[in-house]
């Protein structure tokens, strides 16, 4: 697989910590964040690296991570929404963008994001 560069946007501190070292240890990505807030998000999509991709969690503490996707989806960024609730539940405009449901894998997130047209090989 070649080395990936993925925003990670998670608000729980151990659900973060925990999908960064899977990425980076098991998969070798280098991890952006995790970006625990909509505007820390969006601060590091415009200061950090080129992204190959994100991974964004909903919720983020009452907060809901849109318009980070708008801007990915503006930037041709794949990404993959990661939450506890149905794909059904979100805003109708949302409702067709790649998700997966918590709890899950940093493998099955990764997996998710080649469906989502990221071009890698997922072990």
């Amino acid at each position: 697989m070649r080395h990936l560069i993925l925003l990670v946007v998670e608000d729980e501190f151990i659900i973060a910590e925990s999908l960064q070292e899977s990425l980076e240890q098991g998969y070798g990505a280098t991890v952006v964040g995790p970006c625990p807030s909509v505007s820390t998000a969006m601060a590091a999509i415009e200061s950090g690296p080129t992204l190959d991709a994100a991974i964004l969690d909903v919720n983020l503490s009452g907060e809901r991570s849109f318009p980070v996707v708008d801007e990915l989806q503006r930037r041709g960024i794949p990404f993959v929404l990661v939450t506890g609730y149905d794909q059904h539940s979100l805003p109708v405009e949302y409702q067709e963008c790649p998700t997966i449901q918590k709890p899950t894998t940093a493998g099955a997130i990764l997996r998710r994001l080649g469906q989502a047209g990221l071009n890698l090989e997922v072990r």
